[in-house]
């Protein structure tokens, strides 16, 4: 079930860098949240009225899980409709046409194997970096900024009426 009116939290970073060209400027950022756990995305999954049990949810997502790696070791892709598709790919060094050789060990000029994933770029389905950001409003949610609390370093989102009246400009 695709959600049409998808709600993006972004707040806004001050560049403290004296060394940046961009010192001073606010940049807004992705809020930061937490990672939803499988047993969350099932719970997710439950909540939109899925009508399987969760146990059954939870066992095709962990056979989902296991399969596309093994797949993908391969260098078989998987498509997911409406989501995208997962793909190995390989990274290489290049080596001239002298080293190629009937013995050729070309493992040795691999530098990592990857998966990557395509979102899904059909019109009703658009998961795309351009068709997300038409899909999705953002939502400001305050000015992030790096406070020390019980001795820990942390990031913290400030709301913006807070954040303003906490660095209003003293009057002269």
């Amino acid at each position: 079930m695709a959600v049409n009116n998808l709600q993006f939290k972004v707040a806004l970073r001050e560049n403290k860098n004296r060394k940046s060209a961009g010192y001073g400027k606010f940049y807004v950022e992705k809020a930061r949240t937490t990672t939803l756990s499988q047993r969350g995305f099932v719970e997710h999954l439950t909540e939109h009225g899925l009508s399987m049990p969760r146990s059954v949810i939870e066992a095709v997502l962990t056979q989902i899980a296991q399969c596309i790696p093994e797949l993908c070791a391969k260098g078989v892709g998987v498509k997911l409709n409406s989501l995208g598709t997962f793909y190995p790919t390989v990274q290489s060094k290049g080596f001239d046409r002298e080293d190629l050789t009937d013995g050729m060990d070309a493992s040795q000029n691999i530098m990592g194997i990857h998966v990557r994933f395509r979102p899904d770029g059909t019109k009703l389905d658009d998961y795309t970096s351009r068709g997300f950001s038409r899909r999705a409003s953002s939502t400001l949610e305050g000015v992030v900024e790096q406070k020390t609390i019980e001795g820990k370093k942390v990031r913290q989102i400030t709301p913006l009426d807070v954040w303003l009246a906490e660095h209003e400009a003293p009057q002269p």
